[in-house]
């Protein structure tokens, strides 16, 4: 299994063979057309079951945005981190890490794009990839 890749949360990101092909997976209820991340079984709208998967794209907008200099018990990376708010096409909003060595490179209003990170090897060599965001070129 070297040189392979599995998602952290498979719940929340399909991953491929290459960075390109990662996808971030949401949720949609068909009923009120309203869309959720992480995904979920019901709609919180209108409390219908929500069975849909969707595929969210790969580009937001910095919503906003803050310098993590203190780490938490379940932080994935090293401090100081950017954990920035990302406003995705649907209208909904997922926190994240957004993937920049310093917060002056960053503006609110700024297009992001999905970037995944090898967090650990398994014991099997597998790559463990988690999502993030950085900035659009």
């Amino acid at each position: 299994m070297t040189g392979s890749r599995v998602s952290l949360e498979p719940s929340v990101l399909r991953v491929g063979s290459s960075k390109e092909e990662d996808v971030l997976l949401g949720s949609t209820c068909k009923r009120c057309q309203k869309y959720f991340f992480p995904p979920r079984a019901r709609c919180a709208a209108c409390t219908e079951p929500v069975t849909e998967s969707v595929d969210l794209g790969k580009e937001g907008t910095l919503f906003s945005y803050t310098v993590m200099t203190r780490k938490t018990q379940y932080a994935l990376v090293q401090t100081p981190y950017i954990l920035g708010e990302v406003l995705m096409p649907q209208g909904i909003r997922i926190y994240s890490y957004i993937n920049v060595k310093d917060a002056k490179n960053l503006k609110l209003g700024q297009r992001l794009k999905l970037d995944t990170l090898e967090i650990k090897k398994n014991e099997d060599g597998s790559s463990v990839i988690a999502y993030s965001f950085v900035p659009r070129e």
